[in-house]
């Protein structure tokens, strides 16, 4: 995946539309000027990247711009903005679960897009990310698609049946045993919750663990090839070469967003 190459900026960096802000400006300043959200494409949402970004686009409408970001470990990037769930063993260990799953038939790499506005007022923005999150899983979304994992390791045991319509038991191939099973859906994409303070913390924790960064930006060529491929495995990137500070604007103002109280290690 081709994204800044030889120190020079690309197309990627004449289309944006914010410009770095002024440094004598206080934080207050910074944080009236725009909002920021996110979504996060999932490994199983991956090839539907052309679909999801024109809704995206669509949807937010004008004066939204955007950013695109290589994921490069899912499971430890969801689990990080899912630390207060995490502190519940019940959520941990049957989410883990779900992880593996995706892991295992998709792969471990997603797409970050963080979304910013100057149009809309905060809470139009922040509702519009959730309605826009919405409309994508009731569109791609195959309700009939599942995956069935095991936790070989736990205590807890339940069991696996199908069951013909006469109400009598189906030979099985798999599942024969009983073990600590999860069904898990494919839903594509996340999003915050509508609500601007646990945004801009999750924002930040984004940011501090490096995935909003110039090494992770995809320029404008490293977008087409997601587009045409729908996919971001099987490309060759040079992750060791220099960038511009292109996503540096975007990284400070995330650091300057408001929230109450931090969040817990």
């Amino acid at each position: 995946m081709r994204f800044f190459q030889n120190g020079k900026s690309t197309k990627a960096s004449e289309s944006i539309e914010d410009k770095i802000p002024d440094e004598n400006k206080s934080d207050s300043q910074i944080e009236s000027k725009r909002d920021y959200s996110y979504f996060i494409i999932k490994p199983d949402g991956v090839k539907y990247f052309p679909d999801i970004k024109s809704t995206i686009e669509e949807e937010m409408g004008e004066g939204t711009s955007t950013k695109y970001f290589l994921i490069k470990e899912y499971d430890e990037t969801i689990k990080k903005l899912y630390y207060k769930h995490y502190q519940k063993e019940s959520f941990s260990k049957s989410y883990e679960q779900y992880l593996n799953s995706v892991k295992s038939l998709f792969g471990n790499l997603g797409v970050l897009i963080v979304v910013s506005n100057t149009n809309k007022d905060s809470k139009e923005f922040f509702n519009k990310v959730l309605e826009t999150k919405h409309k994508i899983r009731n569109k791609l979304i195959d309700p009939n698609v599942c995956a069935i994992s095991n936790n070989p390791n736990s205590s807890d045991k339940n069991k696996v049946q199908i069951i013909n319509e006469e109400g009598k038991e189906e030979k099985q191939r798999f599942f024969k045993d009983k073990g600590d099973y999860r069904i898990s859906g494919f839903d594509v994409i996340h999003c915050p919750d509508s609500n601007k303070e646990d945004t801009n913390r999750e924002l930040k924790i984004l940011t501090e663990i490096g995935i909003i960064s110039n090494e992770n930006m995809f320029d404008a060529a490293g977008i087409d090839e997601l587009l045409r491929f729908r996919s971001v495995y099987g490309f060759n990137g040079d992750w060791s070469e220099p960038r511009p500070d292109i996503a540096g604007f975007v990284e400070k103002e995330i650091k300057d967003l408001k929230d109450k109280g931090d969040r817990a290690d």
